[in-house]
């Protein structure tokens, strides 16, 4: 539930709005892009049950299934990485904490994913 992009020292960075690709029933797929000024080992991962504690959700069972894969680093595009299950999943709604770290900066972004079920499989 790791991915590391390596790089340059680390000034600053954000995470912007996650872009999910599936749908309720099928295998997660989210896609989320990395911007700012050099990065330095980033690591990202999905919050632990402490960090759920420190900003006061719950952490839901359905994290176990998710993991992050980093995308290769192409020239010209922002860093980004992957949140994915190998496995459909069947929850309507969750908090996802995705936590990453450069340097000596941490930073916790919460997405609430919400399925649409009218574009759900049959």
């Amino acid at each position: 539930m790791m991915a590391a992009f390596p790089g340059s020292p680390a000034w600053g960075f954000s995470l912007g709005p996650m872009q999910v690709k599936s749908h309720f029933g099928e295998r997660f797929n989210a896609r989320i892009l990395i911007s700012g000024q050099a990065l330095e080992n980033l690591r990202v991962t999905i919050g632990s049950p402490q960090d759920y504690r420190k900003l006061g959700l719950e952490r839901p069972q359905v994290l176990e299934q998710l993991y992050v894969k980093m995308l290769p680093d192409i020239e010209g595009s922002e860093p980004s990485f992957l949140l994915l299950s190998d496995r459909p999943l069947f929850y309507p709604s969750f908090n996802l904490v995705v936590k990453a770290q450069s340097g000596s900066r941490t930073l916790y972004e919460n997405y609430l994913i919400s399925v649409d079920f009218r574009k759900s499989p049959p």
